[in-house]
């Protein structure tokens, strides 16, 4: 950490010796190892003593959770200093519920198959929020970018559904690299961190981060054949809302098990 010569002259204390860091004590971050996650991790890293890594298996065609694991000691080799956290969970039956056991009608509803994306990222939103609570943390980001807004997962409509239930249980949810830049701008930023690249195929970088297999294949249909996903926004917000009795069930159900009180938990982590 950075040493402030001027300390002394302002009158700052110091506490061991150093001066006190003027970072937040910490963050979550849902992290997946790939490209805009990693850079978030970095960005964050200035900002937060610690940055907790939410890493998520939905199972049904997601594999290679375990790599985002490699990022760790090369993002704390770059940056000099134990700042993360690590922390994985299934979210396998939540996804179950909340897309696969009413897909047929779903999809005769919406006539997209953006539910899929939206489903698994909702899942993995809700038990960010389980996370958050548990460890009294107040903030918390993920690498959503501008660069993949076409994405429906990813799109300002979305986001503020994720907004919408952070902050109903007392969190403050943010995109920091969301105006990042292009993707090759945060390319660069990872090759200048010394940080593995993986193998390029479309716009997609493989091999640092989980297999998704319908993100994959839509991805690579997309850049290859320029076929796009029939998306309208009002259906994503309908099917976010409809969805949404679920992901407060899961998370209440769970701290009622624990025998916890959610109440008592946001008061906890309010600022």
């Amino acid at each position: 950490m950075s040493q402030c010569l001027c300390g002394e002259k302002t009158g700052v204390v110091k506490e061991n010796g150093r001066e006190p860091s003027s970072k937040k004590p910490a963050v979550s971050l849902m992290f997946s190892g790939g490209l805009d996650s990693t850079v978030t991790a970095l960005t964050l890293a200035e900002q937060y003593e610690n940055v907790h890594l939410l890493t998520y298996n939905r199972g049904y065609g997601h594999w290679f959770v375990g790599r985002s694991r490699v990022r760790v000691p090369e993002l704390e080799r770059h940056l000099g200093r134990p700042v993360f956290t690590q922390f994985g969970a299934s979210v396998r039956e939540l996804f179950r519920k909340l897309v696969l056991n009413s897909f047929i009608a779903d999809f005769k509803r919406y006539k997209a198959l953006f539910i899929v994306c939206v489903g698994c990222k909702m899942a993995m939103h809700a038990q960010s929020v389980i996370y958050n609570l548990e460890h009294g943390i107040p903030y918390i980001s993920d690498g959503a970018s501008a660069a993949t807004a076409w994405m429906p997962d990813q799109m300002p409509v979305t986001l503020a559904e994720y907004k919408r239930l952070h902050e109903d249980y007392g969190l403050i949810y943010s995109n920091p690299v969301y105006h990042f830049g292009t993707r090759e701008k945060a390319r660069e930023t990872l090759r200048e961190a010394g940080l593995s690249m993986g193998r390029r195929i479309a716009d997609r970088d493989f091999g640092t981060q989980p297999i998704c297999l319908f993100g994959d294949v839509i991805t690579i249909f997309r850049e290859f054949m320029k076929v796009g996903l029939p998306l309208k926004e009002e259906s994503i917000v309908d099917f976010m809302r409809e969805k949404r009795a679920i992901l407060d069930d899961h998370i209440n159900d769970y701290f009622a098990q624990k025998g916890e009180d959610v109440e008592a938990l946001k008061e906890r982590v309010a600022l």
